[in-house]
C-alpha cells in the first residue's frame, strides 16, 4: 500500500483541477497528469547532467591546474582565456597537464596571452 501511495499522490497533485470540475473525463486527466510527471522527469534529467557535468570540470580543474597544448606550445593557467576550453579539449593527446606553471616552463612552454 506504501508503494502505490506516491505514484497516486504525483498524479494528484501534477492535476490539482480534477476536483474543481465534476463532469470532466478522468481519463483525461489522467494523461494531463501522466505527461507533468514525464515533463518533470525531463527537467530533473537535465538538471542533473548539467550538474555531472560542473562537477567533471571542477574535478579536472584540480588534477590540472596548467594545462598545456602540446601542438601549439603553450600553456593555459586556471585565469587564463582559453583554459576551460583546453582542458575539455575532445583530443586528450594535445594536452599535457602540470600542477604549476613552473613545471610547463621547464618542459618549454610559454603561457598563452
Amino acid at each position: 500500500m506504501k508503494f502505490l501511495l506516491g505514484p497516486a499522490l504525483l498524479i494528484l497533485a501534477s492535476c490539482s483541477h480534477a476536483a474543481e470540475s465534476q463532469n470532466s473525463d478522468p481519463k483525461q486527466h489522467f494523461k494531463e497528469g501522466w505527461q507533468n510527471i514525464k515533463e518533470g522527469g525531463r527537467e530533473v534529467a537535465a538538471g542533473v547532467a548539467t550538474g555531472a557535468k560542473k562537477a567533471g570540470q571542477a574535478i579536472q580543474s584540480i588534477a590540472c591546474p596548467v594545462a598545456a597544448d602540446t601542438s601549439a606550445g603553450r600553456y593555459y593557467a586556471k585565469d587564463s582565456p582559453g583554459y576551460e576550453k583546453m582542458l575539455s579539449a575532445e583530443k586528450s593527446d594535445v594536452r599535457e597537464c602540470f600542477a604549476s606553471e613552473a613545471g610547463a616552463r621547464e618542459k618549454g612552454y610559454t603561457l598563452v596571452r
